[in-house]
């Protein structure tokens, strides 16, 4: 949150400071000299620079709380967006393991692999909350994104390692890939596309809803 916070905070002051410079010049953007243009790039530049240290420093403090260690169902170590919940969700514990395998620390990627791979059902299905107590299925059979093919792939690689993908994880990666491909793959276009606004991330938009009996359902 202090991250997004700062973000905003950039953006909106850099739009301050170039409104109030034109408003003193009485000019508009395509009246700028070239002083003027080096000058807002100059300043924009130290405030990105301040602001990238500012998240760095906010990263380093939300990343060990984003890691749990392995606990009942779950027997891999698993990531958690900044330690708010137990449960390990798809999407955020693949974009979480992507950002820890930039610095060095591949292991956890492959962790989410295992942990979701070992969930899958005779049908391939996964849903996308695993809990310590086992899956958690929601909104029907709402199934994990479909992100376990480059997550394997990418640990494999950062880890110069291919030799965990047994031959079980590896049947249970293509029935799960397969499970994606029979229910949100349109036969007449040849693309996939999301079950429900669950499934895209709209669900953290307040304007989008689930609901059948709204107009607004997605």
């Amino acid at each position: 949150m202090k991250s997004t916070f700062l973000l905003f905070l950039f953006l909106n002051m850099s739009l301050l400071i170039s409104c109030n410079k034109n408003s003193k010049n009485g000019m508009d953007s395509s009246g700028k000299t070239n002083h003027d243009s080096s000058l807002e790039q100059s300043i924009s530049k130290d405030h990105l620079d301040s602001l990238n240290i500012e998240v760095k420093k906010a990263f380093a403090q939300l990343r060990p709380q984003s890691i749990r260690p392995a606990e009942g169902y779950i027997k891999y170590d698993y990531l958690i967006p900044a330690g708010f919940y137990k449960q390990m969700w798809d999407w955020d514990g693949f974009y979480i393991g992507a950002h820890l395998m930039s610095i060095g620390k591949p292991e956890y990627l492959k962790y989410w692999v295992l942990n979701f791979a070992s969930s899958a059902d005779e049908e391939g299905y996964v849903p996308g909350c695993i809990t310590t107590k086992g899956p958690r299925p929601l909104f029907g059979k709402f199934a994990m994104k479909p992100f376990i093919g480059q997550g394997t792939y990418l640990a494999s690689e950062k880890l110069n390692d291919y030799s965990w993908i047994t031959p079980d994880v590896y049947t249970q990666i293509k029935s799960i890939i397969k499970y994606r491909e029979n229910i949100s793959l349109d036969s007449t276009y040849g693309l996939f596309y999301w079950d429900d606004a669950m499934s895209s991330g709209g669900d953290n938009n307040v304007v989008l809803t689930n609901d059948k009996n709204q107009p607004g359902a997605i």
